[in-house]
């Protein structure tokens, strides 16, 4: 070890060979106690980086599983496991992002909705989160102020692309046109949503829903030929899907495709029911109780009918 002195010494003083070894002996002394403690923070502080890392490293890892649970479908497997990384790490956008998401595939309308405004809190010029929660409020929308909650989402949305404003994630122009088109449907308006769900589809990838969508579009305009192309486009997009299934039977119907009409799985429809938002399980079970009086069951349609009518007295009038 250098010796170092601890003090300057006049160029004239004389210090005795005594003084300076009693000198170099308390700096040694010093340096002895010192060192070990500086080591032991500096160790203490590495172990805590380490266990630092060590977390995020689990945190992330338990995201990514969680994501692959949601993408098999087991969405409260991945809400319970989403729940465990925010345990650890609060603020993880992965994680609040991948929350929602199970939230919204449970159903669980009303938590999701407070995820999604939680994510734009954090980020609010952010266009991917502000698209998430409009197209969620479009599809809870039961009055006026959740529609036009979401047409706020929507325009704001636009002024960010057009100004490069926030992140640039590709497909965010078609979920736009995808939300536009799913507003002018809500507004009654089938016309202006053949525009904007024909510009949804137009893209690569097709957003989710918008084949279906675009589907209602002609359904409601009565173009039943192009509707059925867009609920087997759906189809091919979502085999599974239980409510284009069901929807595309209805037109096969209407059309005397019995063919069609029959391969429809009732099932996987009633279980697509089950999760949409409220607002739309009135007109959904209306339309299915359309299919299954069409199809002969008239015990079933009245059953469909009347928890229908229970949930909404007002919902739509069957065929």
């Amino acid at each position: 070890m250098p010796t170092v002195m601890p003090t300057v010494m006049p160029r004239r003083s004389v210090v005795c060979l005594s003084a300076r070894i009693a000198l170099g002996a308390a700096w040694l002394a010093a340096a002895l106690t010192v060192a070990p403690v500086a080591r032991a923070q500096t160790d203490a502080a590495q172990i805590d980086a380490a266990q630092v890392d060590a977390a995020q490293i689990d945190a992330t890892q338990a995201a990514t599983e969680a994501a692959a649970m949601l993408r098999r479908g087991d969405a409260r497997a991945a809400l319970a496991l989403y729940d465990q990384v925010l345990a650890e790490r609060p603020g993880s956008d992965a994680a609040l992002t991948g929350r929602a998401r199970a939230l919204e595939a449970l159903g669980s309308w009303a938590a999701a909705l407070e995820a999604r405004d939680a994510l734009v809190a954090k980020a609010p010029r952010d266009p991917a989160r502000l698209l998430d929660r409009a197209l969620l409020r479009l599809s809870l929308a039961q009055d006026g102020e959740q529609i036009a909650a979401a047409e706020a989402d929507l325009a704001l949305v636009d002024r960010l692309l057009r100004q490069g404003g926030g992140p640039q994630i590709a497909g965010l122009g078609a979920r736009l046109a995808f939300g536009r088109g799913v507003l002018a449907l809500l507004e009654n308006d089938p016309a202006a949503a053949l525009g904007h769900l024909g510009e949804a589809t137009a893209a690569s990838p097709v957003p989710a829903g918008a084949w279906r969508t675009l589907g209602d579009a002609h359904f409601a305009l009565g173009a039943l030929p192009q509707a059925a192309a867009a609920y087997d486009k759906a189809l091919e997009a979502h085999p599974t899907d239980g409510l284009s299934q069901m929807r595309r039977a209805i037109v096969a119907t209407r059309l005397g495709d019995a063919a069609a009409a029959n391969r429809a799985d009732l099932g996987a429809a009633l279980g697509a029911i089950a999760v949409l938002p409220g607002r739309e399980q009135p007109a959904a079970l209306v339309a299915l109780g359309d299919l299954t009086r069409l199809a002969g069951d008239a015990s079933s349609a009245l059953a469909a009918y009347e928890t229908a009518l229970a949930l909404d007295p007002n919902a739509p009038a069957a065929l």
